[in-house]
């Protein structure tokens, strides 16, 4: 799940995966990823993101976090700036020698 489209409770369930106990870590690192979200406010720039659909069955958190967390993806894919893209499971694709573009 792309960091500028998580919910704050999604972010949470998250780092707890990879940084157990780690709890004034884990707020911190949260509150920055949320503060990072104020981009896609900015309507002069466009934000596309592809999501495997992989990533929307195995949300962590709750379910209350994850049908959070769909929601924020269906509110956020009525954007005019945003698209919101899924790659369906089973979809043969060319192998990607670990290539970001950030455009």
């Amino acid at each position: 799940m792309p960091g500028l489209l998580q919910i704050p409770d999604y972010t949470q369930a998250v780092y707890e995966w990879f940084l157990p106990g780690g709890s004034n870590e884990i707020t911190r690192a949260v509150r920055e990823r949320m503060s990072r979200q104020d981009i896609i406010w900015d309507t002069d720039r466009r934000f596309e993101f592809l999501i495997f659909e992989n990533a929307l069955w195995s949300m962590p958190g709750s379910l209350q976090t994850q049908l959070n967390q769909l929601d924020r993806l269906v509110q956020m894919s009525g954007r005019p700036n945003i698209f919101i893209g899924t790659i369906a499971v089973g979809v043969n694709l060319p192998p990607v020698v670990h290539e970001f573009h950030m455009v």
